[in-house]
């Protein structure tokens, strides 16, 4: 199988700040249907390699999460693939302040993953 033919993909580089390479990859971009996000995770936690998105660290992103959010359209889905980035109710509180963020990210419909 693999991606559909109308899709990019973005392999980060280890030595830079992830986040700053995803707006990167997404600046001028607008009306994005989805966006994934395929990394390693625990209980509320993102790891994208030595950078860590949780919840305690939301407010200090939200510059970077709002450019990342400008490039996606209304009512895109977010897929995080991280290993039980949802478990738990740290998980949970997790996504809700997400979807909270001044540029809203929009909760998943259905929560799924190991």
């Amino acid at each position: 199988a693999g991606p559909p033919d109308n899709s990019n993909t973005l392999i980060l580089f280890a030595l830079r700040d992830h986040l700053r390479q995803i707006e990167e990859a997404l600046s001028g971009e607008r009306n994005l249907g989805s966006f994934h996000i395929i990394s390693h995770g625990s209980g509320g936690t993102l790891y994208l390699d030595n950078d860590v998105v949780d919840h305690s660290r939301l407010s200090a992103l939200r510059g970077a999460l709002d450019r990342i959010a400008a490039a996606l359209g209304a009512g895109a889905d977010i897929l995080l693939c991280g290993c039980n980035v949802l478990a738990m109710a740290t998980g949970e509180t997790f996504i809700e302040a997400l979807a909270k963020q001044p540029t809203p990210m929009s909760p998943p419909r259905e929560i799924d993953g190991g």
